[in-house]
């Protein structure tokens, strides 16, 4: 669950802040001796981010679309080395507790720098065509957090960068005040390296393209929108410690796992200057 605050400045600047909780449950059966499936767990808050954004048009110009790009900073707060408890393990099939595995990490333990952008312009009529995407720079190598992994270029974790894309179009109804419908396409993913700073350590690197239908509806200040990316494709591409584990007559690829469909649901609601609550007028 994302907590996401933005405050207008000006017409053309804004800055937001993400406060994401969360809570993950893992289950599987090679992590618990391969005797039965167990669960792992991890908890809390996430990694923070702060940003800020400029639409590029204003007044009579912004008429028809407008797009913003916005700067921000991700701060490593969420825990990057949460344990849980794993069964089966060692000679003696004992409990034991360890770091649980990348995928369910509260955090990634690096500070990384963001660029982002989105879009909104009129087609024609009641139609239009979003846009919006980030890239995450994450330059730290690895965060010391312990993959419990056999291979040696993987016995830690990686740090790595982020991305995501999605385009689509809008249509608002006349007839049904505040409703939308949305059809659109997404990837994101993890690259195999990095922009800046190095690409070792263990991750799992790949991405997955989507279709994803939507609806929205707007009742005064307040809009909840759901949409439901059903993944197309899946490709789990080579990390740099498979490329470095593999020979001419073994290829190694890691692990990895997709989605075949995510659930989204966002709820905003719009503060103006001035509200009217039962506690009389908000500034």
């Amino acid at each position: 669950m994302d907590l996401n605050i933005s405050y207008a400045f000006s017409e053309r600047i804004y800055g937001i802040v993400s406060l994401p909780y969360q809570y993950n449950e893992r289950s599987s059966l090679y992590e618990h001796g391969r005797i039965e499936r167990r669960a792992t767990y991890s908890q809390g808050l996430g990694d923070i981010r702060i940003g800020a954004g400029y639409w590029l048009l204003s007044g009579e110009k912004a008429k028809k679309g407008n797009t913003a790009i916005g700067l921000g900073i991700k701060f490593p707060t969420g825990d990057y080395a949460a344990t849980s408890t794993f069964y089966n393990q060692g000679e003696n099939g004992k409990e034991q507790i360890k770091t649980v595995d990348q995928s369910i990490q509260l955090g990634d333990g690096g500070t990384g720098f963001i660029i982002d952008f989105q879009g909104l312009w009129n087609l024609k009529g009641t139609y239009f065509w979003y846009y919006d995407g980030f890239y995450l720079f994450n330059p730290r190598e690895t965060n010391g957090t312990p993959t419990n992994r056999r291979r040696e270029n993987e016995a830690i974790m990686n740090v790595p960068d982020q991305f995501a894309l999605r385009t689509g179009v809008f249509e608002s109804f006349e007839k049904i005040h505040g409703l939308g419908l949305f059809l659109g396409g997404r990837v994101e993913g993890i690259p195999v390296r990095d922009v800046f700073g190095g690409s070792n350590g263990f991750r799992r690197p790949g991405y997955m393209v989507s279709v994803e239908p939507g609806i929205s509806y707007m009742k005064g200040n307040v809009t909840g929108t759901l949409n439901v990316p059903i993944a197309l494709l899946r490709n789990s591409t080579q990390s740099v410690t498979d490329i470095e584990n593999s020979t001419p007559d073994d290829k190694v690829h890691g692990d990895a796992a997709f989605a075949d469909y995510l659930i989204n649901f966002t709820l905003a609601w719009r503060i103006p200057k001035k509200v009217k609550s039962p506690f009389g007028t908000l500034q």
